[in-house]
């Protein structure tokens, strides 16, 4: 016996059978279906783009941030041209200031300015003698003066003679040493020594000797032209020389007349 198809079956089957409207439950899931494979797909393009640009591509700079780069690149750019014409450009920096040492003072060797005219004749046989047994120049006379130095004096007790540094200062006639002084004083290391001339009692000081070169004591008896020291710059004294006082009575006298008057 032969089946007959179902009702149902027949329809499914013929294609000229109406179709069914899908209900409205169904039209809806497919939309959401539709939207939720776009939005994946959306998703997916996104993240690979982010990870494959940089951060700074899509930035933009605001228009006064350009206007601010463009005025400091023309700034630049002025400074940069007045530079190469030989005008120093002006910059802003934070103010100091430096103070340095003040340069070492040099150390002054002088000697007095000469005074002039005072010239002698020395004679290495005579009783009585001149400190050097050969002409030297008398820098410094007798009386009153500018003060050379801070602890020289303005007025002048004895005659400086420029005998050299270093050479050997004579006695200018026999006597006594009765004192042979240290640096300490204004006239540095020193010898005096006593004499009688004529019947005169007579001292003669020798001034500013190299220290240490004192060749004599106190109480030696010495000989005319015997060596009592070294000529030095010893004491206040701006150069070598030998600074020669004679007193009489306790009183300094000119030994530059003094001896133009006995040495023979």
């Amino acid at each position: 016996m032969l089946a007959l198809p179902s009702r149902r079956d027949s329809r499914q089957s013929d294609p000229k059978a109406p179709r069914r409207r899908p209900s409205r439950g169904e039209r809806i899931r497919s939309i959401t279906s539709r939207f939720t494979a776009f939005g994946a797909v959306a998703g997916v393009a996104a993240l690979i783009v982010s990870t494959s640009l940089p951060a700074a591509a899509f930035y933009t700079a605001p228009p006064e941030s350009a206007a601010t780069q463009a005025g400091a690149t023309k700034s630049q750019t002025f400074a940069a041209e007045r530079t190469a014409l030989g005008t120093p450009a002006t910059l802003n920096r934070d103010g100091y200031s430096v103070t340095l040492p003040p340069p070492p003072k040099a150390k002054v060797t002088r000697i007095f300015a000469p005074s002039g005219g005072l010239l002698y004749t020395p004679n290495p046989n005579g009783t009585i003698q001149w400190p050097f047994p050969r002409y030297v120049p008398i820098a410094s006379g007798f009386g009153p003066r500018s003060s050379p130095c801070g602890g020289c004096s303005s007025l002048h007790d004895g005659i400086d003679m420029l005998g050299g540094g270093g050479n050997p200062i004579g006695s200018i006639a026999p006597g006594v040493v009765s004192a042979v002084g240290s640096i300490g004083s204004g006239y540095g290391t020193y010898v005096v020594v006593d004499h009688v001339v004529n019947g005169q009692p007579v001292k003669s000081l020798y001034a500013h000797m190299l220290a240490g070169s004192t060749t004599v004591t106190v109480g030696q008896t010495v000989t005319v032209a015997q060596t009592l020291g070294l000529v030095g710059s010893s004491g206040a004294s701006t150069g070598n020389h030998l600074h020669l006082g004679i007193s009489i009575g306790g009183t300094f006298i000119d030994p530059y007349a003094w001896l133009k008057a006995n040495a023979n």
